[in-house]
């Protein structure tokens, strides 16, 4: 973790350090930390703050982009990529579902399971 980036948690001596660090910028991309069209921090910027390889750093970023969480642009840098109408819809939801959990008392890790089923149910029926 930097001071320019506090967002930023991963545990670099840990074999996924690339995954961590995918999870750690969707995460903030997801919670607001990193507005759309914000400017990430270069590969080997990111590498230093983390303590990892640049080339761990740039397959996060690849990694990130084939998800549709950033947008590359060579040597302009990469962004969050700006959320379209479908992204809106489901932040929408999800913020509705979760003030539903709250209000109803079910805990944070019996609502990410009942989600998890939902998203293998659905992904297993549109096969």
């Amino acid at each position: 973790m930097t001071a320019e980036l506090p967002w930023l948690h991963i545990d670099a001596s840990a074999p996924n350090a690339a995954a961590q660090l995918h999870d750690a910028i969707a995460n903030a991309a997801a919670e607001g930390t990193l507005a759309p069209g914000e400017k990430l921090p270069s590969v080997r910027s990111l590498a230093k703050a983390c303590n990892v390889a640049p080339n761990t750093a740039a397959k996060a970023i690849k990694s990130l982009a084939a998800a549709g969480i950033v947008e590359t642009d060579g040597r302009r840098g990469t962004r969050v990529k700006p959320w379209g109408e479908v992204e809106r819809s489901l932040q929408e939801a999800l913020a509705h579902a979760a003030r539903l959990a709250v209000s109803s008392g079910v805990g944070s890790d019996a609502s990410l399971a009942m989600f998890e089923a939902a998203l293998r149910t659905e992904a297993a029926s549109s096969r």
